[in-house]
């Protein structure tokens, strides 16, 4: 059965959004205005979650959206620990949401609190995380959702963190070791150009008071050199 985004006003006037199964758009807006309340917009998802017939451009613009929005991913791995934590302890479910976006940053404080309405909404959890990419990813919203198809929802939650903290625990081991290559990498550049910027020219006056013809490479070298020197301030914006 296709599946529909929504976006809604409730009768306190605050947007929601959120999606269900429907034949139709016509279907589902029914189904949403007996709920009493005030369809925005309803769209067609494929399969991915993407909205049907969107253009190349507001593929673009969602993506842009979608990065302006992200959230680092410590602070979900920090919040899905203390979540799992929290149900397993007994917690209800929107209850352990609510407590969690309190002490959140801005950004996902948001995030967790429209969870928490979708929640309020009867939406299930995996499809209130899924509308936040952002912060939870393909992966993430898939493992919930069999979580709350197998009703072990706890015990989900509680192995997803464990291999979210493997995870982050093995990005910051690999960035530690690629500080150092980085480092000496970024060195050999500088040292490069500066020779190309500064020592090249001084050899390119001396070759040119000899008259000679020179050869192809060094040739290619000074007018890599007079580039460089022609467009240094882009050359260290472009290092920066």
């Amino acid at each position: 059965m296709p599946k529909f985004s929504y976006s809604v006003r409730d009768q306190q006037g605050r947007l929601l959004t959120g999606t269900m199964d429907g034949n139709s758009v016509d279907e589902c807006v029914g189904r949403l205005e007996e709920k009493g309340l005030l369809p925005v917009s309803v769209d067609e998802m494929n399969f991915d979650g993407s909205l049907k017939d969107r253009s190349f451009f507001d593929k673009v613009s969602a993506s842009l959206e979608s990065l302006s929005k992200r959230v680092p991913y410590r602070d979900v791995v920090f919040f899905t620990r203390q979540l799992a934590t929290m149900i397993n302890g007994g917690v209800a479910l929107p209850k352990a949401v609510e407590q969690l976006s309190r002490n959140e940053k801005p950004a996902f404080k948001r995030m967790l609190e429209q969870v928490g309405d979708d929640l309020g909404m009867g939406a299930t959890f995996s499809d209130a995380l899924g509308r936040h990419p952002g912060a939870f990813n393909n992966m993430f919203v898939s493992v919930v959702r069999a979580g709350e198809v197998a009703g072990a929802l706890d015990k989900v939650l509680d192995q997803l963190a464990n291999y979210m903290e493997n995870v982050e625990a093995l990005k910051s081991k690999v960035k530690a070791a690629m500080r150092y290559p980085l480092v000496i990498t970024l060195f050999v550049v500088a040292v490069t150009i500066g020779i190309l910027w500064k020592l090249v020219p001084v050899f390119k006056d001396m070759y040119a008071g000899f008259g000679a013809t020179l050869p192809a490479p060094t040739l290619l070298l000074i007018t890599i050199s007079d580039a460089i020197r022609d467009n240094i301030l882009l050359v260290f914006a472009g290092l920066v």
